[in-house]
């Protein structure tokens, strides 16, 4: 069975997350984790402090710290920052169908 291609969202789009192919290429992407470059655009791009997108994210701050020193995220931190991506696009479709 062949996998159906999925556009990026504008909101991927933004984080510098390309469409994937399929989705296994997509789980392959979390699984090696994005580069961190994609937390400070993510903080810009809500409006948020550092502090609340580790909330959001259920991140210690520390960690962070330190994933910014190693360049990429884990697979489980890339994970909820993709259902975040998506949350956020969610309710941006949302607003404007209103």
């Amino acid at each position: 069975m062949t996998q159906q291609n999925k556009p990026a969202t504008p909101f991927e789009q933004q984080l510098g997350l390309k469409p994937a192919s399929s989705r296994l290429g997509l789980l392959k992407r979390i699984e090696q984790g994005f580069e961190y470059s994609i937390i400070p655009y993510t903080k810009q791009r809500l409006g948020i402090t550092m502090a609340e997108l580790s909330e959001l994210l259920n991140v210690n701050p520390r960690t962070l710290v330190r994933r910014r020193k190693s360049g990429r995220l884990n697979k489980l931190e890339s994970a909820q920052l993709y259902q975040l991506a998506m949350l956020v696009e969610l309710a941006i479709e949302v607003i404007q169908d209103r």
